[in-house]
């Protein structure tokens, strides 16, 4: 039988080269890496762009000393608007959470937008806001 590599091996050995070299962009897909992030909104904020953010002084899910805490604190902070912030867990308490309106706004990691909303009750009631979120 011919040796053939592991795949989570090389996946792994993939995100430390690419954690390890300064200023190398990551690729989507391989873990650790970064492919940017997206606000996913509620359509009863009436939201259209990332830019909007902060109007309704909504609540935000976050999931706890996450980089997506940071991001989000730093794309309020960058427009000067206020918005409120729920505390979770889990991924799978944000998506809970979310789904049941307890926020309006969520920032999820772009190469997981589709599932993420595809796993929502109403998908349809849902809007990605086309910026990324570096």
């Amino acid at each position: 039988m011919p040796n053939t590599p592991n795949r989570n091996a090389v996946a792994l050995l993939a995100s430390m080269v690419f954690a390890a070299v300064p200023g190398m962009a990551s690729a989507q897909g391989i873990p650790g890496g970064s492919a940017g992030h997206k606000f996913v909104v509620k359509n009863s904020t009436g939201y259209t762009s990332a830019s909007d953010l902060g109007k309704i002084g909504e609540v935000v899910c976050v999931k706890a000393g996450s980089d997506e805490e940071l991001k989000i604190a730093d794309h309020y902070d960058s427009l000067g608007t206020f918005y409120a912030v729920a505390v979770f867990g889990s991924d799978e308490d944000i998506l809970a959470a979310f789904d049941e309106g307890r926020c309006e706004v969520v920032l999820v990691a772009q190469n997981s937008v589709s599932e993420f909303v595809g796993n929502l009750t109403a998908p349809n009631e849902h809007t990605v806001l086309a910026e990324i979120i570096e």
